[in-house]
């Protein structure tokens, strides 16, 4: 039985480490010549929607705003499922709770601890009806 020594440690993932940073550098280098070559398009584009701003004046720009904003809150509440807000009362941080969890084949199960007999009520025998 022979274990392979990487980096000085006995079966280390010194292959894995290696095609990671290779995956990352490629992924920088993919990024960065993306951004070589969308750079001119957002430029040209920004510059043409800039130019339309400044034709249509502050009270279009003001109508639009507003429609941007309402049309954005629609999208959220068709996009988005909101559900009711829980709110949870820590309560006297004295107060305990006792479970018993237990892991069955069916499942889970969280219950109450056992309760103990009343002290005055002795357990019936054994063959006693």
């Amino acid at each position: 039985m022979t274990s392979e020594i990487n980096n000085g440690r006995p079966g280390s993932n010194a292959g894995f480490a290696d095609k990671t940073r290779q995956a990352v550098e490629d992924l920088a280098t993919g990024a960065a010549e993306f951004a070589r070559v969308a750079a001119p398009r957002v430029k040209r584009n920004a510059a043409r929607f800039g130019d339309w701003l400044a034709r249509i004046g502050w009270g279009k720009f003001l109508l639009l705003s507003i429609l941007l904003l309402i049309l954005g809150g629609m999208a959220t509440s068709l996009i988005f499922e909101r559900s009711p807000a829980v709110v949870i009362d820590k309560g006297d941080p004295s107060d305990r709770v006792n479970v018993v969890v237990s892991v069955t084949p069916e499942g889970l199960k969280i219950a109450p601890p056992p309760r103990p007999n009343a002290p005055g009520c002795p357990l019936p025998a054994p063959g006693v009806e």
